[in-house]
């Protein structure tokens, strides 16, 4: 993915950007993306790394969908995929759909600040990526991760079982969980990865069926431009079944 330096000041010329966020997010991200030899090796952070990914889905003409809390600015501020006028109210931009801007064949980039109503935006954003799974990225983003537990049900009947009860029924979402840890006091502690990892990896439960569904050890893959597979690629996916 390309993205000049001059394109993004170009969009955000008639936006009056946070000056913090000026100097210490989209000045610091830049440098780290300039190809300066003589410079010392860039870093490059985690959120820099997730807009790049981003970058490459919508240049490839996927659509992607961030919903969660405070997701536009990222649970630990490091996002910013979404930035506010200081001087007109309501006003907002999100960078990366410059790309789109200057391509009408690449995707858009959607930030939804959602209510902090884990159970139902995540059922939400379920459905969406039902209807969407072959063209967009959806993804639904915990804040801090700490409340996901209230989205159980979500996460038992369908992420993790339901493509074995309604091979239909084909999800792509992706959880986002910031926190994974515990150790913060109480509820604040019910993201621990071990807790998805075990109710998705169970062969007992699932049992074999590589003979009934034709999708079998994905990852996050990107959807087929060609559309030659029988099956449809999802751009997402949470793992129902054991690899083995």
């Amino acid at each position: 993915m390309s993205l000049s330096k001059g394109n993004i000041n170009d969009q955000l010329a008639a936006q009056n950007v946070h000056p913090r966020l000026q100097k210490m997010h989209i000045q610091k991200r830049l440098q780290a993306l300039e190809n300066n030899p003589e410079a010392p090796k860039p870093t490059i952070d985690f959120s820099t790394a997730e807009a790049l990914a981003f970058g490459t889905l919508l240049e490839d003409g996927f659509d992607i969908r961030l919903s969660g809390q405070d997701s536009g600015r990222g649970t630990f501020s490091q996002r910013h995929a979404l930035l506010t006028d200081q001087d007109v109210e309501g006003r907002t931009v999100v960078p990366l759909n410059q790309l789109a801007a200057q391509d009408p064949g690449r995707g858009k980039l959607e930030i939804v600040n959602s209510p902090l109503s884990e159970y139902s935006v995540m059922g939400f954003e379920l459905g969406f990526s039902y209807m969407t799974s072959r063209t967009c990225l959806v993804l639904w983003e915990a804040q801090f991760g700490d409340f996901v537990n209230t989205a159980q049900v979500i996460v038992d009947h369908f992420l993790v079982s339901g493509q074995f009860k309604w091979p239909t029924f084909q999800s792509g979402l992706v959880l986002l969980l910031p926190h994974g840890l515990d150790g913060a006091g109480p509820e604040h502690s019910s993201c621990r990865i071990e807790r998805f990892l075990q109710a998705a990896n169970e062969p007992w439960l699932f049992g074999d069926r590589s003979t009934q569904v034709g999708f079998e050890g994905e990852n996050i893959s990107k959807a087929d431009e060609n559309g030659k597979n029988e099956e449809p690629e999802r751009i997402g996916n949470l793992h129902a079944e054991n690899d083995a």
